[in-house]
C-alpha cells in the first residue's frame, strides 16, 4: 500500500517536474536563438567594418583598430555565451527526455544545481529559476 501511495506521489511530482523542465527548455531555446543572432550581428559588423577600420590604421591612426577590436571582442563574448547556452540547452533536453520517459534514475543523475546556475546565467532567469525549482522536486522523488 505504501508503495502505491509513493508511486502516486512520484507521478504527481513528475508531472510538475515535466512542466517546469519543458518551460525551461523553451526559454533556453529562445535565449540560445537570441545569443546566436547577436553573435552573428556583432561578427557581421566587425567583418563589415574591417576595410573601413584598416584604412585609418594604414594612415597611422589607432581609432579604427580600437573600434574594430570592440566589435570583435563583443562578438567573441557572444560566441562563448552561445556555446555555454547550447551546452546548457542540451543538458535541459536530456532532463526533459528523462522526465518524459519517467526515468527517475537518469533524471536524478542529471539533476544539478551547477547546471541550473549555468542556465540562470546563460539561458536566462526563467530557465535557471525553473531548473532550481525542479531541483528540489527531483531530489524528493523516490
Amino acid at each position: 500500500m505504501a508503495t502505491q501511495q509513493q508511486s502516486a506521489v512520484n507521478a504527481a511530482m513528475l508531472g510538475s517536474i515535466k512542466t517546469e523542465i519543458l518551460i525551461a527548455f523553451v526559454f533556453s531555446l529562445l535565449a540560445m536563438i537570441v545569443e546566436a543572432i547577436m553573435a552573428a550581428v556583432y561578427g557581421g559588423i566587425a567583418l563589415f567594418l574591417t576595410p573601413i577600420a584598416v584604412a585609418p590604421m594604414v594612415a597611422g591612426s589607432a581609432a579604427g583598430f580600437t573600434f574594430l577590436s570592440l566589435f570583435g571582442i563583443i562578438s567573441m563574448v557572444m560566441v562563448v555565451m552561445f556555446v555555454l547556452s547550447l551546452l546548457s540547452f542540451l543538458h535541459i533536453n536530456r532532463m526533459r527526455n528523462a522526465a518524459d520517459a519517467g526515468d527517475v534514475t537518469t533524471l536524478k543523475a542529471l539533476n544539478s544545481v551547477g547546471w541550473a546556475i549555468i542556465a540562470l546565467i546563460f539561458n536566462g532567469m526563467i530557465a535557471g529559476i525553473l531548473l532550481l525549482v525542479a531541483h528540489g522536486s527531483i531530489t524528493g522523488l523516490k
